[in-house]
């Protein structure tokens, strides 16, 4: 499971790389892909009685603000398992932020030849209201049972600015590859 070599994709920002750490609905376990070994490692087990409401991960060789791999949620049918790879598109972005800061979540859906049905979503604006308001809820309450930790929903972003923040966070990720100790 070794996904040092995977890319962001070759057609972002339209269609990009997603490596999935958390399975929709799956157990409330938090893995978080290790960087030096590629393999999923336990981050932590969820205090809530509460479930990722679609599948969550990274994209690859990308660097947000929060210097961590900018997050995306990939909306699928079925749960995809940890450690998959999918080619996915935004949708629209989600803006929050927690404890530690700005922390932004890349909304998307699989490219329409891993999920034909998907064909036909190109915004947020396409989603079914209470999708949005799951994820809402989900992000604002996973953490309410973990002291000093919080998290505050902002505001929903556009496909272009979806795809903005993807450019940008390759971009950061390419700078710190140049100049891995800018001090």
């Amino acid at each position: 499971m070794i996904h040092a070599e995977t890319s962001a994709g070759t057609r972002v920002p339209s269609a990009f790389n997603v490596i999935i750490e958390m399975a929709a609905f799956g157990d409330p376990v938090k893995y978080q892909a290790d960087p030096q070994s590629g393999r999923l490692r336990v981050e932590t087990f969820m205090m809530t009685s509460m479930r990722y409401p679609a599948n969550y991960g990274f994209v690859p060789h990308t660097l947000a603000p929060d210097g961590r791999p900018l997050d995306a949620l990939v909306i699928t049918p079925f749960p995809v398992v940890p450690g998959a790879v999918i080619e996915a598109r935004a949708l629209g972005l989600m803006h929050l932020t927690d404890d530690e800061g700005p922390d932004t979540k890349l909304i998307a859906v699989p490219i329409a030849s891993v999920c034909p049905p998907t064909g036909n979503l190109h915004s947020l604006d396409d989603l079914p209201q209470y999708l949005l308001h799951e994820f809402r809820h989900f992000f604002v309450n996973y953490k309410v049972l973990e002291h000093g930790k919080w998290s505050r929903f902002e505001h929903w972003g556009s496909v272009s600015d979806a795809q903005n923040e993807l450019n940008s966070a390759i971009a950061a990720f390419e700078r710190q590859l140049a100049d891995p100790d800018p001090g």
